[in-house]
């Protein structure tokens, strides 16, 4: 796959997330314990035919 772009689906719920050049993210958790959940979506290309993945990530603070 050849990476095109990187998207914010559904923010954190209590944490934050920033998107970076390159597909790349930082989240930064809350500083309370807890879950976390948020939802990246990839797009990209494959046999020159556009797709994207949807990456759904659940995050234990402790």
């Amino acid at each position: 796959m050849t990476f095109k772009k990187l998207w914010l689906v559904r923010k954190p719920d209590r944490g934050q997330i920033k998107l970076r050049e390159g597909g790349y993210y930082i989240y930064t958790a809350p500083k309370a314990a807890g879950v976390d959940s948020f939802q990246l979506r990839v797009c990209g290309t494959t046999n020159a035919q556009d797709g994207y993945a949807d990456l759904q990530f659940s995050v234990q603070v402790d």
